[in-house]
């Protein structure tokens, strides 16, 4: 399994890796899954999504260690590109 670690810090804290919230994806995934191990999401997309709300639901900070987006294996057919802004940043 390939891991893409977009570490998003939250302001004033370097973080830990092994603190980090995961996120899964794979191409087996849907995008209305919570992107744990047992049921990933489907996209890249959908992982900016999950941080967003995770973001969000914590008053704009994410949590202590950051956030660890973990993707399989696989070909991953995108609609559009991925983009991230400064609300993707730490």
């Amino acid at each position: 399994m390939k891991t893409l670690l977009l570490l998003l810090l939250a302001a004033g804290g370097a973080g830990s890796v092994l603190g980090a919230c995961e996120i899964h994806v794979a191409p087996n995934g849907n995008d209305a899954n919570p992107g744990t191990a047992a049921q990933p999401l489907a996209t890249p997309m959908g992982a900016r999504a999950a941080v967003r709300a995770l973001r969000a639901r914590n008053g704009g900070k994410l949590p202590d260690g950051g956030v660890q987006i973990v993707v399989a294996d696989g070909v991953y057919h995108l609609a559009q590109p991925l983009t991230l802004g400064k609300e993707d940043g730490g």
